[in-house]
């Protein structure tokens, strides 16, 4: 739900250059990644296309049914590009580790798929090496992610169909990110020692097509996000009520504190769909009635 640049200083060429520098003690796996280099790149092209029209779900993945460890590209094997990513990749001390940390870094501790509640500890790859291990170091396919989010549904499949597809930090169409589907309703406690409760849920724009919606839909059950934004409303919950009920202990109109702490603190949300915003428009909401 954030979304995030792909590294521009690292290309795909660039990252196989420095995995092969790194690959030391294994003469037979450096040359033949050397020797099938140019065959790795027309997959970058492949997912980019694949993943900024949402059609990642239509790239099958291997078939380990009759081969358990296939040849992928040229003669390298699913064991051998899985490796390449964790001894070669993401291993520190290898050159290409520098690639792993400023993807990493690139999220600026806020993980993109729970709108920052996570800090990102892990480079997650978005359609997993184990089943696509074609992209096992693409750093298209490498997003950095929270451990709730990466260790949650994200971790353990991958979609077969359009409207199952999660947001791709990347490359997903902007309209995800730029436009409000999460909301929130407040319904207040009985008295100040009852601050009330705030339920998320998700309302998509009107004009979303049914496979938008669809996977809105699926992404907010699937990263629990109804809980966790929830949980972090009412942290703050207790904070922002003290302000209004002082000004209004104070005689403060309703419209003012409206105007004066809720309004300005929504326009300062991250985004449309940050935990925040649906906690400010509810409390706005609430008081207008």
């Amino acid at each position: 739900m954030i979304k995030l640049e792909v590294l521009d200083r690292y290309n795909f060429d660039d990252v196989l250059g420095l995995c092969i520098e790194g690959i030391t003690g294994l003469d037979d796996l450096k040359n033949m990644v050397k020797s099938e280099r140019q065959k790795f790149l027309p997959y970058m092209q492949q997912y980019q296309t694949a993943a900024s029209s949402s059609q990642l779900f239509a790239i099958p993945a291997l078939d380990t049914t009759r081969v358990k460890d296939p040849s992928v590209i040229g003669p390298l094997t699913k064991s051998e590009l899985e490796k390449l990513y964790t001894q070669y990749f993401a291993a520190k001390g290898k050159p290409a580790r520098d690639v792993y940390d400023a993807i990493l870094n690139s999220a600026k501790e806020s993980c993109p798929f729970c709108s920052g509640i996570g800090t990102p500890r892990n480079v997650d790859h978005f359609l997993p090496k184990s089943h696509f291990p074609q992209f096992s170091i693409l750093p298209h396919n490498l997003v950095p992610a929270c451990r709730d989010c990466n260790m949650g549904n994200k971790g353990h499949g991958f979609a077969i169909l359009e409207k199952d597809q999660i947001i791709h930090p990347y490359l997903d169409a902007e309209h995800f990110f730029n436009e409000q589907w999460v909301h929130a309703t407040y319904t207040s406690g009985d008295d100040e020692s009852d601050p009330g409760v705030f339920e998320y849920h998700v309302a998509a724009p009107e004009n979303w097509s049914d496979i938008d919606r669809s996977r809105v839909e699926k992404y907010f059950v699937d990263f629990d996000l109804s809980k966790r934004f929830r949980t972090q409303a009412a942290k703050h919950l207790k904070v922002v009520l003290g302000q209004i009920n002082r000004n209004l202990r104070k005689g403060v109109p309703v419209e003012e504190i409206i105007e004066d702490i809720l309004e300005p603190a929504l326009e300062e949300c991250e985004s449309v769909n940050h935990w925040q915003h649906g906690m400010y428009e509810a409390l706005i909401t609430h008081l207008s009635n």
